[in-house]
């Protein structure tokens, strides 16, 4: 009778941890809120460094070369610079990048606001050199970006920077800061900066992100690293191509295969199940 009273027991606490496992996996499967964080907070870097790197050409073509026809020069209704002081002698240099602060719509479809401003150590983009970006009111469409990004040149024959960034978006709930290291490789257009319609850019690294809302957002947390580098071509402000994984805090691992086009999608693979979803 125990024997019997025994098996029924172990019958009825096997269903019960089976039927617990099928409760969480569908939570585990469908939960592609850290994806969407990632693939937003590396596009917005992108687009960062995009409007820096531009910007900086511009501005010393602008200065070193006021009147040369084959100059740089970054036409866009919505931007305008202010270099400080604005003369070919003093270094290091504060440059102010400057959009409405009520919002434009770029050239690129792309709705930006507020400011970056980018303290530039000497010249160009020499070998070595590092330059800081910090932020005042600046947003990208109806995100509003703080914090700071580092850039270093790495070279300057084929144009490989280092990216540290350290930024927090207050759209999202709970609100996150994500930090990262990537590099990062001009290696479509970096000869032919006077026409930008077919430069493309490669990111490899990893990146983390936390919550700033307390321990009850724990599972929010998730640590990221580029296993395919990203490419971004410009006038198309998502992901083409790459392939991430990201790890959440308790849950499973996420595969996340952007496909290679400017469809702003991507098909994500938890635990041998796959599905599309679109950012």
């Amino acid at each position: 009778m125990k024997r019997v009273l025994f098996i029924l027991l172990s019958i009825s606490i096997g269903i019960t941890l089976l039927q617990s496992c099928h409760k969480d996996v569908p939570d585990d499967l469908s939960d592609m809120r850290h994806v969407q964080i990632s693939n937003m907070y590396e596009t917005v870097s992108n687009d960062i460094f995009k409007t820096f790197l531009y910007s900086v050409i511009a501005i010393n073509d602008s200065l070193y070369h006021p009147n040369d026809s084959t100059n740089f020069r970054y036409n866009d209704p919505c931007i305008t610079f202010n270099l400080v002081p604005f003369d070919t002698i003093t270094w290091p240099k504060t440059f102010h990048i400057l959009f409405p602060a009520g919002g434009c719509i770029c050239f690129d479809g792309i709705s930006r606001a507020g400011e970056m401003i980018v303290e530039i150590p000497a010249p160009d983009l020499p070998l070595n050199s590092k330059f800081e970006i910090s932020f005042n009111n600046y947003s990208i469409g109806t995100i509003p970006v703080s914090g700071y990004k580092k850039i270093y040149i790495t070279s300057n024959n084929n144009y490989s920077f280092t990216d540290t960034s350290f930024l927090q978006i207050n759209s999202t709930a709970p609100v996150m800061q994500w930090s990262s290291s990537h590099h990062l490789e001009w290696i479509l257009g970096s000869s032919t900066h006077q026409n930008i319609t077919d430069d493309l850019f490669i990111y490899k690294g990893k990146a983390s992100c936390i919550p700033l809302s307390g321990s009850s957002s724990d599972e929010m947390s998730f640590t990221e690293n580029i296993i395919e580098a990203l490419q971004f071509i410009n006038y198309c402000y998502w992901i083409g191509s790459g392939k991430t994984e990201i790890i959440p805090s308790g849950k499973s691992i996420r595969t996340v295969s952007y496909l290679d086009s400017c469809i702003n999608q991507a098909m994500v693979g938890v635990d041998n199940t796959f599905q599309n979803i679109t950012f």
